[in-house]
């Protein structure tokens, strides 16, 4: 068993090497630039190979994020990996509980390190050519998968496990452009005791994520 651990460093080691090269030289007999897809430092490619094995499966969208759509969705503070959401979650990986994730598995050290290194080296500059509007649905978007996806899965309508934007305005009252108030999504967040969403035992949304929720809904 020992022995099947260090396998799978040497695996992830080399499969993170292919991918950071990949990151540096695009793909071979294309003018392709790799920065458009998997962001623009060459320590984003193994972290986003964690991401593509390890959240996508209930995370669909942190498989197509770029390092500017991470920085927008607030899950990363670029230079300080300690203060970053998404890896204060993920370092929990070993530990149970409702903030361990991915709620399945552990994370191998050099997974951890592969997260740590890319956020302590990514500029926030690189997000600037996100537009403040994307920067509300993608801050609204990992909430909304992180807290709905476990009820309302594939086979549930509205499927928030992989929506999208425009899909979530195509259901009717549960999001009226600009008016949050009046939108149902919004008003199930405030609910409280036996109606409160999500239900428990999971943790409630917290006021900063409801006012995310509301700012998005609001400004759409």
């Amino acid at each position: 068993m020992k022995f099947m651990g260090h396998l799978d460093k040497i695996l992830f080691i080399f499969l993170c090497s292919c991918q950071a090269a990949y990151v540096r030289v695009g793909r071979p007999g294309s003018n392709f630039d790799p920065s458009v897809m998997l962001g623009a430092s060459a320590e984003f490619g193994p972290a986003n190979l964690v991401f593509k094995q390890k959240c996508s499966s209930c995370h669909p969208s942190f498989a197509n994020f770029t390092e500017a759509q991470w920085i927008a969705s607030g899950n990363i503070v670029p230079g300080n990996p300690e203060q970053s959401l998404v890896f204060s979650v993920l370092k929990n990986s070993n530990v149970g509980g409702a903030e361990s994730m991915p709620p399945a598995m552990t994370l191998l050290d050099v997974e951890l390190q592969a997260i740590r290194n890319w956020i302590f080296n990514v500029s926030s500059s690189v997000a600037s050519n996100v537009s403040p509007a994307e920067q509300r649905w993608l801050a609204a978007q990992v909430i909304i998968s992180s807290k709905c996806v476990s009820c309302h899965a594939q086979d549930e309508s509205p499927r928030f496990q992989a929506i999208s934007e425009t899909e979530m305005l195509s259901h009717g009252s549960l999001i009226i452009a600009g008016d949050a108030a009046r939108s149902k999504l919004y008003k199930q967040l405030l609910k409280t005791g036996d109606d409160a969403m999500p239900p428990s035992p999971a943790a409630p949304l917290s006021a900063q994520q409801i006012q995310t929720i509301r700012d998005w809904i609001d400004n759409i």
